[in-house]
């Protein structure tokens, strides 16, 4: 058995790094793979105030039934070192809303 006999299980967005509890600084790199309708999701870094740190449009090497990589690197700017989240999530073509596909604590350096 490998990975891909549990790709029903997988989120549509699995984010492989940085992993849970990670220490980051900016820029950050986040890799991972992807399946959402072509190939396009949003990363979202929020910051110990809540704040919105950064929020990228990012494209998968594939999507729409098809998983494909991604690996992007970009800068973000929290108010305070601290605990912060990355979210991966994509807007829903129903109603427009964000959904949520995979959530990654992690500690921000400034």
């Amino acid at each position: 058995m490998g990975r891909a006999d549990f790709e029903e299980l997988a989120p549509a967005v699995p984010v492989e790094s940085p992993l849970i509890g990670d220490t980051v600084r900016t820029p950050v790199r986040v890799w991972g793979s992807a399946d959402t309708f072509e190939a396009v999701f949003r990363l979202k870094v929020t910051d110990a105030t809540g704040r919105t740190a950064a929020d990228v449009r990012v494209t998968a090497t594939s999507g729409t039934g098809t998983r494909g990589a991604f690996d992007v690197t970009f800068p973000y700017k929290p108010v305070r070192t601290g605990p912060g989240l990355l979210t991966a999530y994509y807007l829903s073509a129903r109603d427009g809303r964000a959904v949520t596909v995979d959530t990654v604590p992690l500690y921000l350096n400034r």
